[in-house]
C-alpha cells in the first residue's frame, strides 16, 4: 500500500514540475475599440495563450505555444485577423464568424519565437486595404495588455 502512495506522490510531483515549467496567460475580457465600437458594441471575447520551454523540437530548446481565441457577438460571416503581440514575438492570422457573429482561432506556434505570454496584447481587425498588417483604425476589439 506504501508503496503504491509513494509511486502516486513521486509521480503527481514530477507531472507538477513539467507543468510548472510552462507559462499561461489568461485575457478574459476585451473591450470594443475603433470601428467596432458602432459595428460590434457587444463584442467581447477570451484568448489562452501558453508556452512550454521543453515542448517543441526535442533537443533545440525551441519550446512550443498555444494561442486559442474566441470571440461573440461580431459581424456574421466576416472575415477578422487576430493580431497577438508580447515582449518576444508576435502572430498575425486570418479567422472567420459564424453566422451568429461568433469566432474561434488556434494555433501551435513551434521554435525560438513561441514564447507569446509575456505582457501579451491580443487586437481583433478587419483587414480592410488587404495588407495582412494591421493598419490605423482597423481594430474592432482587443485586450490584454495593450497601449
Amino acid at each position: 500500500m506504501f508503496k503504491r502512495l509513494a509511486i502516486g506522490v513521486f509521480c503527481c510531483a514530477c507531472t507538477g514540475i513539467a507543468l510548472g515549467a510552462a507559462s499561461v496567460t489568461k485575457i478574459r475580457a476585451f473591450a470594443a475599440v475603433g470601428d467596432g465600437q458602432q459595428e460590434n458594441a457587444d463584442g467581447d471575447g477570451m484568448a489562452v495563450v501558453t508556452f512550454n520551454p521543453e515542448s517543441g523540437n526535442p533537443g533545440t530548446g525551441d519550446g512550443q505555444g498555444e494561442v486559442t481565441v474566441v470571440v461573440t457577438g461580431m459581424l456574421p460571416d466576416t472575415t477578422y485577423r487576430v493580431l497577438v503581440q508580447s515582449d518576444f514575438s508576435g502572430l498575425d492570422a486570418a479567422f472567420a464568424t459564424n453566422p451568429s457573429g461568433n469566432g474561434n482561432f488556434h494555433t501551435v506556434v513551434t521554435g525560438p519565437s513561441a514564447d507569446l505570454t509575456q505582457n501579451t496584447c491580443v487586437i481583433i481587425y478587419i483587414d480592410e486595404d488587404n495588407s495582412t498588417t494591421l493598419q490605423a483604425g482597423e481594430e474592432r476589439l482587443q485586450g490584454g495588455a495593450c497601449q
